[in-house]
C-alpha cells in the first residue's frame, strides 16, 4: 500500500524529531515533551510524559 494512503487513514510512521524538558512556573522540571514527525507526510504529534513525584 502506498504511504500517502496509509497517512490519509491515520496510519502514520513516526520518528522522534526532538525532546524538550517541560517546566512549571517555578522553573521546576515536571516532565518531558517528545515531538514526533511522520516520515512521509510531516504530520507532527507531541506527547508529554510527566515526571514521577516522590
Amino acid at each position: 500500500m502506498k504511504q500517502w494512503i496509509k497517512c490519509k487513514f491515520g496510519c502514520h510512521e513516526y520518528e522522534i524529531y526532538k525532546e524538550e524538558i517541560v517546566k512549571n512556573i517555578y522553573d521546576k522540571e515536571i516532565g518531558i515533551a517528545i515531538v514526533s514527525r511522520c516520515k512521509y507526510c510531516g504530520d507532527i504529534t507531541i506527547d508529554i510524559i510527566p515526571k514521577i513525584q516522590n
